[in-house]
């Protein structure tokens, strides 16, 4: 029982989702036998942007205003579902394990369904994880990476949630968030009310107790979320293909040389600033941004704010 609140609770650190419905057609992809969901804004013609959420997230993190808005200056953009999760199928795990890298391939096989050989990635929180690989270890597929909400090492919020604490490495997530997360909760027992309840609060923590916090967006939000996909607690699965990548994690930073953007919140309470400062140092040549008013989150007080970074960014390094 441990283990499993334990899981479920570090899922909530990183994921993220949104509320807005979206009539755009979606594909399923195809990798070892996995089918993947996606959709897609814009031009097909403009630079591809590959946007990847945080563990046991919908594509939905980036929610339709924000893929439309983005799309609106000049790219392609491409959301999708993790295998287990939104409306990707589940996958069995236990015959057929997967780490970061497995899911870092998934999303160089979205862009090869859509013809595209290269791509702008953008990556919240395991999202960010995920792009790292690919920046490391498939170069010939990357123009760029844009890191929100992310770290060089993962293994300091796993063992806070455990209940373990070093005065090593990088700072663990904020002790008050930590007693917040591994509090006691039956979600078997709630109802969807209390669980959208929970939802929104857990949000409005993460989301650094924004004074701007949209309580009515992560409502919405929550709705969507428990009533868009019937499969169950893809953050185990999620959690258990990072815990799976430690080592190959740790060397991906200093292997990345394509134009990085670093986005790190100074109210996030997850990764410190420490966390943002350390892909800083091994990412050769990135830019580090570190905001206030920025928790860990896409929260939406937040969007245009993180549409200009993106988009001023990628045309300084890449013209038009």
């Amino acid at each position: 029982m441990t283990n499993f609140g334990f899981f479920i609770r570090f899922a909530f650190i990183l994921l993220s989702f949104s509320a807005f419905s979206n009539e755009i057609d979606g594909k399923m992809i195809e990798h070892q036998e996995v089918f993947l969901f996606s959709e897609t804004f814009g031009d097909k013609n403009n630079p591809a942007i590959l946007l990847n959420a945080g563990a046991g997230s919908q594509s939905i993190v980036w929610a339709d205003e924000f893929c439309q808005k983005l799309s609106e200056k000049g790219y392609f953009v491409i959301r999708y579902d993790y295998r287990d999760t939104g409306l990707s199928p589940q996958v069995d795990d236990e015959k057929n394990p997967y780490n970061i890298r497995d899911l870092a391939q998934d999303a160089l096989n979205i862009l090869k369904k859509y013809n595209i050989q290269k791509a702008h990635f953008v990556g919240f929180s395991m999202g960010g994880q995920i792009a790292q690989f690919i920046g490391a270890y498939f170069p010939e597929d990357v123009l760029s990476l844009i890191l929100i909400g992310t770290s060089t090492d993962f293994r300091p919020g796993f063992e806070a949630f455990e209940g373990k604490f070093k005065n090593e490495g990088l700072s663990p997530p904020h002790p008050n968030y930590v007693a917040w997360a591994t509090r006691k909760v039956d979600l078997e027992a709630q109802t969807l009310d209390e669980k959208v309840d929970d939802y929104v609060n857990t949000w409005r923590r993460l989301d650094g107790n924004s004074p701007k916090f949209r309580e009515d967006y992560y409502r919405q939000e929550g709705l969507r979320n428990y009533t868009r996909t019937k499969l169950q607690m893809p953050y185990l699965k999620h959690a258990k293909a990072m815990r799976a990548s430690f080592g190959t994690h740790e060397k991906a930073p200093a292997l990345i040389k394509v134009p990085t953007l670093i986005i790190q919140g100074a109210q996030d309470p997850v990764f410190g600033i420490d966390h943002g400062k350390s892909l800083n140092t091994q990412i050769k040549n990135s830019t580090l941004m570190i905001w206030e008013g920025f928790g860990h989150a896409i929260s939406p007080q937040n969007f245009d704010r993180l549409i200009d970074a993106i988009d001023t960014f990628l045309k300084s390094h890449f013209p038009i």
